[in-house]
Formats: C-alpha cells, structure tokens, sequence
C-alpha cells in the first residue's frame, strides 16, 4: 500500500507512548527485560495466537528446535563481548543493567524520530551534495 515498513516490538511502542520501563529484570529464556518489555512480549505473543504455538502440523516441534539454536548462536556470537564487560567492570550486574537500559533507550529514540524518507534514486549510504 506504499506505507514505510517499521520494526520495532511492542515494549518499545510502550515506550514510545510513555510507559515507564520500572525496574530491571532478568527472564529465565528471555534475558534482561523489564516489566513494560515483559508485557510488550506477553502481548505480542497473544496477539499471534495459539495457533502460531499449537500448529496442526506433526513437524511443528521444528520450529521450536530452531528457536532453540538461532538462540543460542546469538549468545554465542556475544561471548567474547559479555567477557569482556565481567572482565572490565566492578559490578556485572550494574554494568549489564546500564547496556541494556542504554540499548532500549535508543532503540525507543530511534522509533520517536521519524525517520528520512528514501526515494527511488537514493542510494543507502550516499549522501547527495548539497548545494551551497
């Protein structure tokens, strides 16, 4: 229908409409969360049905086992980088709280700016003169 196409998950529409994130937490399966994240994923779980999670089809549990190892080659990908910060900061847990409310924060700054629209012509990364 020509309308932009958006990704964000619903904690950071929360975020946007001014939910407040309270306090952090980490989910067993989830990792660092709070609860207007918590919620943002409880929603966006129900609003893909039980038929997303309860498929007719006997090949189903695929579909989990991939979840299962795309979850763990991201946390693999970011072992050395999680070292690092254990290694490096006086408090993980504080170190962990402040990237992840740093992170949030931007992804949710990222989704209240507009951004620029692109046209046919433009290339990604190029940037046209401007005349002076």
């Amino acid at each position: 229908m020509g309308f932009p196409g958006h990704q964000a998950d619903f904690g950071q529409t929360l975020g946007v409409w001014g939910i407040g994130e309270g306090p952090y937490l980490v989910l067993p399966l989830f990792g660092p969360s709070n609860p207007r994240d918590a919620l943002g994923l409880a929603a966006e779980s129900l609003a893909n049905g039980p038929d997303s999670y309860l498929q007719s089809n006997h090949m189903h549990w695929l579909a989990w086992v991939h979840t299962g190892l795309s979850g763990l080659a991201l946390r693999e990908s970011y072992l050395d980088s999680l070292d690092d910060v254990k290694r490096t900061s006086l408090d993980y847990y504080s170190a962990m709280r402040s990237l992840y409310r740093q992170r949030r924060e931007s992804q949710i700054d990222q989704a209240r700016t507009p951004q620029p629209r692109q046209t046919k012509g433009d290339k990604p990364g190029l940037d046209r003169a401007k005349p002076e």
